[in-house]
């Protein structure tokens, strides 16, 4: 079967299961995907969940967008939830949304149901219409707007949902690592011509702990719209590969963009990561590791926590410093006894001619041999 056949089979699935008309939800173990590799995960998915916490994935994938009559449909969108779907396979639980209008209704579900979860990493992804809103409703009443303003994520039905607001929903979880992808635009919608000034709709701060938590990453710069053929998702999933399945989280813009330069795509995508002193440098990417194992012939890898991280750092400094200190004290020790040998075989040489003049001096001119001319010749 050929790629795109798989991906539109695939497709179809996750939509059936994940139609609107019912639940528009579902865990990886009901997707189209085999449940064979799943079973064989489970005792040791349940076990590192147990000792590190949940790694949960989050997908919403909007397509189809006949209900809204200011947004076309995305026929990229399905290769966007393929592709997402398998970067994800090292996480145990992946809930699957397709098609929604309400997506704030869909994410406060989640929340709801893994609020006294133990989550180690909460990743949400997001495929569909976006946009920077700039168009606000107003409620006449009060002066304020009943719209979201800034970057939303666009329900099948053209409904807005705050990204901000999608940010503090998610914190319920309470995960260890929050990261977001968002493959989505981020025009303005400017839409409207009323000058009455209003007060716009109130945003609730996040603390500025919650922030050095979460890392989003968006599929194009601001106020840019974002491709349906050469998505995001799409070019992520090539570095993906190229990287072996694992990409520190503050290299995938920088890599993402040097993909899309190098295949001549002009779009650019940025991230949002909350970042103090080191918190970010060890994040491995999908697989939620703090640092990256090295290859090698080890079936299971210990990864060591921050602290113990630390205190190697701290250990390997201190042998660095201490060899160093050696090397110096070695080199010291060396070029003495260099000037040493040079200093005493120049005194030795003085003591040698010393020698030499004295004994002359003590013979006696009279006793010293003098020059007597050769017999074979005679002297005139």
């Amino acid at each position: 079967m050929g790629v795109q056949k798989k991906l539109k089979s695939a497709w179809n699935g996750l939509k059936t299961l994940g139609s609107t008309d019912k639940k528009s939800s579902l865990s990886r173990k009901n997707s189209t995907r085999g449940t064979m590799k799943q079973t064989k995960r489970k005792q040791k998915q349940t076990a590192e969940t147990n000792e590190n916490g949940l790694k949960l994935g989050f997908m919403i994938l909007n397509s189809d967008y006949s209900k809204s009559n200011s947004h076309s449909n995305l026929k990229g969108v399905p290769t966007d939830g393929v592709l997402m779907e398998e970067m994800l396979t090292s996480y145990h639980e992946v809930v699957i949304v397709t098609d929604t209008s309400d997506i704030e209704k869909q994410v406060k579900e989640l929340c709801e149901k893994h609020k006294n979860s133990h989550i180690e990493c909460l990743h949400f992804h997001y495929s569909g219409h976006g946009v920077d809103n700039a168009t606000i409703q107003v409620d006449s009443k009060k002066k304020a707007t009943v719209t979201p303003s800034g970057d939303c994520l666009v329900g099948c039905n053209g409904s807005l949902y705050s990204v901000h607001d999608l940010k503090q929903e998610l914190l319920k979880c309470n995960p260890g690592r929050l990261v977001l992808t968002l493959d989505s635009c981020r025009n303005t919608n400017s839409r409207g011509s009323s000058t009455e000034t209003v007060r716009l709709r109130y945003k609730k701060a996040i603390s500025n702990q919650d922030q050095q938590r979460i890392a989003v990453i968006y599929g194009t710069s601001d106020l840019h719209t974002a491709s349906d053929t050469n998505t995001f998702t799409h070019e992520l999933h090539r570095v993906y590969t190229e990287e072996n399945g694992e990409i520190p989280i503050l290299e995938i813009v920088r890599k993402v963009n040097q993909s899309w330069a190098d295949r001549k795509i002009e779009q650019m995508c940025k991230h949002d990561i909350g970042e103090v002193g080191n918190n970010w440098n060890y994040f491995m990417w999908p697989t939620a590791n703090t640092i990256k194992a090295k290859k090698e012939n080890i079936t299971e890898p210990k990864l060591i926590d921050n602290k113990e991280r630390d205190q190697a750092d701290m250990k390997k400094d201190i042998e660095d410093s201490v060899l160093q200190s050696i090397f110096k004290r070695l080199k010291e020790v060396e070029e003495k006894q260099a000037k040493k040998e040079e200093q005493s075989e120049t005194d030795v040489s003085v003591q040698s001619r010393k020698r030499k003049q004295a004994t002359l001096s003590r013979i006696p001119s009279k006793s010293r041999k003098t020059a007597q001319p050769n017999s074979h010749y005679t002297t005139v």
